[in-house]
């Protein structure tokens, strides 16, 4: 089979805090330098279209600037936490098409011409490719936050894979909840984490779309959700069912679907530690 652009579901850490060396995020900034950096230096992709946990629209939303700003959506940090640049192009007529083609498989989109890069963008985009020379796309998720609504986004997105444009989304899948981020001592809540995570590993390892998606529309109900992503506030979340749904249907190297048991060929992962916490990262490699 043809390779396509991979897809990179990532966690991008807190705030501008991997780009400021804080040791709790020395993890991510060290693989987001190294792991994505080296993905992305072999699949030379022609853009990368970027969907972002902290842009939540009731309908989706594709910055289509030529060369957006950023965004410097956190607060409380040092002044040069709001003096970083990233000068990679965006690019009208990509935001377009991608507008085109959703609007196609019956998802309404529009253009936001004036957003600007957000952090969950910038800071990964700075330490995995400081050359800024990949025009990037920002999208948004959805504020409903259905899982339903955000895999059929993943999948009407899928294509653009074959036009060597990789997809990114960027947010905080294994855990994200400010009230129980003081919790890494907690050794109930660890284990528990520890188990949630390995239910969703499982999910996005699974063969078929078909599959990930019943897994993952469910995921609501996976004991200790509710305390790794709160009710309403699961936007961290979003991006890794997007990119679930973007993944399609995997085959191992010999081309024969695996059925997820003991990990797909077609999907990689790693983990890094972020304030005493284990976040999962992943990357579909085909489709």
């Amino acid at each position: 089979m043809p390779i396509k652009a991979p897809i990179l579901l990532l966690t991008h850490g807190g705030g501008p805090m991997p780009l400021l060396n804080d040791p709790s995020q020395a993890d991510i900034t060290h693989s987001l330098r190294t792991v994505v950096a080296s993905h992305l230096e072999k699949a030379s992709p022609s853009a990368i279209l970027l969907i972002t946990a902290h842009w939540e629209e009731q309908q989706t939303k594709v910055s289509s600037g030529p060369t957006p700003d950023l965004y410097y959506d956190y607060y409380g940090f040092p002044p040069e936490a709001y003096t970083f640049k990233y000068p990679a192009p965006g690019s009208p007529t990509l935001a377009h098409q991608i507008i085109t083609l959703l609007q196609h498989h019956g998802i309404h989109a529009t253009a936001d011409t004036t957003r600007g890069w957000d952090h969950g963008v910038f800071v990964p985009m700075l330490l995995a490719r400081p050359q800024a020379d990949i025009p990037i796309i920002q999208m948004s998720v959805l504020a409903s936050q259905s899982p339903t609504e955000l895999f059929a986004l993943g999948q009407a997105l899928s294509s653009l894979r074959d036009q060597n444009i990789a997809i990114i989304g960027s947010g905080s899948a294994s855990f994200h909840s400010f009230r129980n981020f003081g919790k890494a001592t907690d050794q109930a809540f660890q284990n528990l984490h520890a188990q949630w995570s390995k239910k969703l590993d499982k999910a996005m390892r699974l063969s078929t779309a078909e599959e990930r998606f019943a897994a993952l529309k469910e995921w609501k109900d996976w004991e200790g959700s509710q305390m790794m992503h709160p009710p309403g506030h699961a936007e961290h979340f979003s991006p890794a069912i997007v990119c679930a749904g973007a993944a399609g249907d995997l085959l191992d190297e010999e081309g024969d679907s695996g059925d997820g048991s003991d990990g797909n060929r077609g999907v990689d992962a790693w983990t890094d530690r972020m304030m005493g916490f284990a976040m999962q990262n992943w990357i579909w490699r085909t489709a």
